[in-house]
């Protein structure tokens, strides 16, 4: 259980009825321009598809799904299996208070025991609190796509982060 200023929520793995309040916190996401310009999430069975198996959690909060976090593969080639890319959405109303850090946490310590070694974020380069979320995690930046997507009519930077899961087996 964590505790927010006055409120506590739990960590727990993503329950099928759980996904109506996943789409609608990716939407807030999509809404904004901060966090995704890919379609809204339309089909639990094609989202289910896209993310690996059992890698999706939820904070909840007096019943409410206040934020998610999963992983996807990030190639099909066999060299690339231990690679996995975050995907972490917070409700807009329970941002900055922690929510967001105990999912990353989580969803390190998973992607841990499941034998992957390196988890990687995209994340837009105007999405300062993502960018410092996933800093204070552990990730590191290793470079920016420039001009990678268009919204809005303006043109997107993707800065790319990751966390070597395996790091104190390389010293």
């Amino acid at each position: 259980m964590h505790q927010l200023q006055s409120i506590s929520y739990q960590i727990r793995s993503f329950q099928e009825q759980d996904f109506l309040a996943l789409q609608a916190i990716y939407q807030q996401g999509a809404s904004e321009g901060l966090a995704t310009i890919q379609p809204p999430l339309t089909s639990h069975k094609r989202w289910q598809k896209s993310i690996v198996s059992g890698s999706c959690i939820v904070a909840e909060c007096s019943s409410n799904i206040i934020g998610w976090a999963a992983f996807r593969l990030m190639s099909s080639r066999p060299i690339y299996r231990g690679v996995v890319e975050v995907e972490l959405y917070v409700d807009e109303n329970y941002r900055r208070q922690g929510v967001g850090s105990a999912l990353l946490a989580q969803l390190v310590t998973n992607a841990k025991s499941a034998g992957y070694w390196t988890l990687q974020s995209l994340i837009f380069a105007s999405n300062e609190a993502a960018l410092l979320l996933h800093h204070q995690a552990g990730f590191t930046a290793f470079g920016t796509r420039t001009s990678l997507g268009k919204m809005h009519n303006r043109w997107l930077d993707v800065v790319l982060m990751e966390c070597q899961l395996h790091a104190n087996e390389l010293s």
